[in-house]
């Protein structure tokens, strides 16, 4: 396929993008875990996206909610002293990045969901925390992880 781009002749020529839940949950998340204040533009404020923001609110992240941006300072420290109980609404994709991030805490962690989220394969992470003699229980409505997944090879 072969494209030709011309020169814009528009008095302002900027475009933007539609926002992508895809990035913005992992946008969300690298501001949450970076140090200072992150901005992120264009986001659209998705159920998904607001289940991302929450739990890195729970993990200690400020969050300032802009009419079409939002402002994350991040977290001091990833280790936390209370149990954490993470709402991931029907969102796989806040569940599926969230559960290493949320291991790394050092105790027990809970991701509840609505709608069959709880219901949907996690067999990769089983069989990691397994390998790596780390505690993960998947019940009929949660998954619980229990202490921080261990360090070392992982394949």
């Amino acid at each position: 396929m072969k494209v030709i781009i011309n020169p814009s002749q528009l008095a302002f020529p900027h475009v933007t993008v539609p926002p992508s839940k895809s990035l913005a949950h992992r946008a969300v998340i690298c501001a949450a875990l970076a140090k200072g204040v992150s901005r992120i533009d264009n986001i659209d404020y998705s159920v998904d996206i607001k289940a991302t923001l929450t739990a890195m609110e729970v993990l200690g992240a400020k969050v300032f909610y802009g009419e079409n941006y939002v402002l994350i300072e991040g977290i001091n420290s990833i280790k936390q002293t209370h149990e954490l109980h993470i709402n991931c609404q029907e969102s796989g994709s806040t569940l599926r990045f969230l559960i290493p991030v949320f291991s790394l805490c050092g105790q027990k962690v809970t991701f509840i969901g609505k709608g069959r989220l709880m219901q949907r394969p996690q067999s990769v992470y089983e069989q990691l925390f397994e390998n790596a003699h780390s505690p993960l229980k998947r019940m009929e409505h949660q998954l619980v992880v229990d202490g921080p997944f261990q360090p070392g090879e992982i394949h």
